[in-house]
């Protein structure tokens, strides 16, 4: 086990030192674009004086996206998804000559010219049961896990996921060692509304489920709706944490920010566009409506277009001058941006179902103090977030949302360019440290206030 270098170490104030096994497949610098959570919150454990040991997946698919995380508390260690070998890696080191070994390059995940038939998804939902990395990995990860704890004795486990395989592996290391698991669903597992694989494999991924969560002595949920549904599913207890965000990514001071183009009404969405659930249709219809004039005075930047869902949607539409798409981005690349444009649009899946849900992204569009353009459900927690706030519009209504473009359009060039910066106090009680700090509260109270050092 070697140490990853220093940054800083600032503690809570009387909170016990802890030592951790994390078990999570998204982990930087090999996470893909939402997993934000594992890393940030390594950290935080490590600038309290924890010792964090991470047990990860080097999957070179999500290579680049972020950078590693690097920390005197922190002990990375990485199976290799795309090898057999049992050996893990230490990406996070810097090489002999001192230069940090990073992935090379992003790999932008091959998307299909046609929209996945339902073949398709039902072939690939059978050879992944509960997710890709079953069990090739997982079973790698609980051996390397088990050394683990037999060389530094942690306090306890704690899996974060999805990829729900952390929390098989998670419950096995538990079996094996004894120690208390605390389990994270960053998503819920067990009948999750984006599983949209087929009513059998759906049934086998909740029965396996069930078997596992039940084995966690707590957990932590997201959403507020997620809380509940685990408190109703298990009797173990449960606290929410919601993902919040770090202002340091953001870099916001007094300088003017620079528009990112002074000529039109430029709007991105930073996440991943889910073919059939997270629809920008709303947007596409309400730009169609726009003068060519109009809509030549608008730019809408997406970022991986799963299947070639969302450029089907801008051509059906008749809008693809005023629409881009690009790969996956570095995270310091996407953050910039977000803090340059004028809006930030968040797509939602217009189903009750969606309601429960709160996409990361809300948070960093707080961060980012940009107006956010909120479309499809019209309820549920993110929404809820969003008007409490004052932190954008929401709307799934066409007629709606091309007034407020219009109105957009006008504020843009009476502020010379670039819509002014959100107010910075109703972004306060969303900053990623007080909700990471209630976690930490929690897990004293459930592991106990005993000092470890």
């Amino acid at each position: 086990m070697v140490s990853i270098c220093i940054l800083m170490n600032k503690k809570t104030p009387h909170m016990p030192k802890r030592s951790v096994l994390m078990i999570t497949f998204n982990f930087p610098p090999f996470a893909m674009p939402g997993a934000v959570r594992t890393g940030a919150l390594a950290k935080h454990w490590a600038e309290q004086g924890w010792d964090v040991h991470i047990i990860s997946v080097k999957d070179n698919r999500s290579a680049g996206l972020h950078k590693a995380i690097r920390h005197k508390n922190i002990y990375a260690q990485f199976i290799d998804f795309d090898s057999d070998n049992s050996e893990s890696i230490d990406a996070n080191l810097p090489d002999s000559k001192g230069k940090d070994t990073e992935p090379s390059g992003i790999k932008t995940p091959r998307t299909s010219t046609l929209p996945a038939s339902a073949l398709r998804r039902f072939l690939w939902a059978l050879s992944a049961i509960p997710d890709r990395f079953y069990p090739k990995c997982s079973n790698r990860v609980v051996e390397q896990a088990i050394k683990v704890v037999r060389e530094i004795n942690p306090d306890f486990i704690y899996s974060s996921a999805p990829p729900n395989s952390a929390h098989i592996a998670a419950a096995k290391v538990k079996d094996a060692t004894g120690l208390p698991w605390i389990c994270e669903q960053r998503d819920l597992w067990i009948d999750n509304p984006y599983n949209h694989t087929n009513l059998i494999n759906r049934m086998l991924s909740n029965r396996i489920g069930k078997a596992t969560l039940q084995k966690a002595n707590a957990f932590i949920c997201v959403t507020d709706h997620a809380a509940k549904m685990t408190r109703k599913a298990f009797s173990a207890p449960v606290a929410l944490a919601y993902n919040g965000f770090d202002p340091q990514e953001f870099k916001i001071d007094q300088n003017a920010q620079k528009p990112y183009d002074s000529e039109r009404l430029t709007i991105i969405h930073a996440g991943i566009v889910y073919a059939e659930r997270r629809d920008p249709s709303a947007l596409f219809a309400a730009i169609a409506l726009l003068s060519p004039e109009e809509a030549a005075q608008i730019r809408v930047i997406f970022f991986h277009d799963e299947f070639t869902y969302a450029s089907q949607l801008a051509e059906k539409y008749g809008i693809m001058d005023s629409v881009e798409f690009r790969g996956f981005a570095p995270r310091e690349e996407i953050l910039a941006l977000e803090r340059a444009v004028d809006i930030l649009l968040l797509c939602r899946w217009n189903d009750p179902r969606d309601d429960g849900i709160i996409p990361g992204k809300v948070f960093e569009y707080i961060g980012a103090r940009r107006t956010i353009l909120a479309i499809g459900s019209e309820g549920g927690e993110a929404s809820d977030i969003i008007r409490k706030g004052n932190f954008g519009y929401i709307s799934n209504n066409p007629k709606h949302i091309v007034e407020q473009l219009r109105l957009w359009l006008e504020a843009k060039k009476q502020a010379g360019g670039r819509l002014p910066d959100l107010p910075k106090e109703p972004t306060q009680d969303y900053k990623r440290d007080k909700q990471f700090i209630k976690l930490d509260h929690y897990i004293d109270d459930i592991l106990g206030n005993t000092n470890t050092e």
